[in-house]
C-alpha cells in the first residue's frame, strides 16, 4: 500500500514504511522556527531530537534506489539530500535490468552533467570507480565521453582513475578525443596518451580519423605515440590519408 507524504510516495518494504522525508521535514521545520524566534535551548533539545529521531530509525533499508534516481533524474535537489540525510547508501547500483552492471546516483548525477550533486555525492563519499552501464563506464569515462569538462576536473580532484577503462579498452581520453578543452585537462593530470582501445585505436589515431587538427596538434606536442596502429595495421597518418583531411596529413609530415 502506498500513500504520498507531501511530494513524496511512501511505500512498504520489508515491512517498513519510508516515512522519514515526513519526519525530517517536520523536525527541520520546527527547528527552523525555533531559532527565527531566538529560543536557542529549545532549537538544541529539537536538534539533539531530530537526530535521535533519524539515526535510530531503519529505514535506510526501505529506500527504493528509484527514488534517489527519479529525483536526480527531475533535478529534485533537495529530495536528493534528504534521502542521504537518512542514510541511503550513495554506492547501491540500481539494477532495472537494462544494463550489465546498472547505475549509481553519482553516475546518473554526470550523466545528466548536474554538477551540483555529483559535488554533494562525493563530499558523501561515493566511490568513483565503481563499474556502471552497459561497458562497465566509472563516473569519469561517463563525464569524459559526455564533455562535461567541470566534472571531470572535480572527479579527478577526488582521486578517480584518469587512466581506468572499460570494457572497450575505452579510457577517458580515447572517449574525449575530439575535445581539446577535455584533451588539455586530461593531458595536463597525466592522462596515458598512447593507451590503446579494443580496436587498437589511440585518442591520436581516432583525433586524426575524425579530423580533429587541433587536438592531433596537441597530442603530438605532447609527445604521442605517432607509430602505433590499430588492429587493421592503420596509423594516424593513414587514417588522415584515409579520410581526406590533408591539414593534418601535412602536420605529421612536416614533424616526422
Amino acid at each position: 500500500m502506498a500513500k504520498n507524504v507531501g511530494s513524496f510516495e511512501v511505500k512498504k518494504k520489508r515491512g517498513k514504511t519510508i516515512e522519514t522525508l515526513a519526519i525530517f521535514d517536520i523536525c527541520g521545520n520546527i527547528v527552523a522556527e525555533t531559532s527565527k524566534r531566538g529560543n536557542m535551548r529549545a532549537k538544541t533539545v529539537l536538534t539533539l531530537l531530530f537526530i535521535f529521531i533519524v539515526s535510530t530509525t531503519a529505514f535506510a533499508d526501505s529506500v527504493d534506489p528509484m527514488m534517489i534516481l527519479n529525483a536526480i533524474e527531475k533535478g529534485e535537489n533537495s529530495t536528493v539530500e534528504k534521502l542521504l540525510a537518512i542514510g541511503y547508501d550513495i554506492d547501491e547500483v540500481y539494477d532495472g535490468g537494462s544494463t550489465k552492471y546498472g547505475v549509481t546516483a553519482l553516475v546518473r548525477a554526470v550523466n545528466l552533467g548536474n554538477s551540483e550533486l555529483v559535488d554533494v555525492f562525493l563530499k558523501s563519499g561515493a566511490d568513483t570507480e565503481v563499474l556502471t552501464g552497459e561497458k562497465g563506464d566509472t563516473a569519469l569515462l561517463i563525464a569524459a565521453g559526455k564533455r562535461h569538462i567541470a566534472i571531470v576536473e572535480t572527479l579527478l580532484k577526488k582521486g578517480a582513475d584518469i587512466n581506468k577503462a572499460n570494457e572497450d579498452d575505452e579510457t577517458a581520453l580515447t572517449l574525449a578525443y575530439s575535445n581539446l578543452e577535455m584533451a588539455k585537462l586530461l593531458i595536463a593530470n597525466g592522462v596515458d596518451l598512447n593507451a590503446q582501445n579494443k580496436n587498437g585505436e589511440t585518442a591520436l589515431i581516432k583525433a586524426a580519423a575524425a579530423g580533429h587538427f587541433d587536438v592531433v596538434k596537441l597530442l603530438l606536442d605532447n609527445d604521442a605515440d605517432i607509430e602505433l596502429i590499430t588492429n587493421k595495421g592503420e596509423s594516424a597518418l593513414d587514417k588522415a590519408q584515409k579520410h581526406g583531411h590533408k591539414n593534418i596529413v601535412k602536420l605529421i609530415n612536416d614533424l616526422y
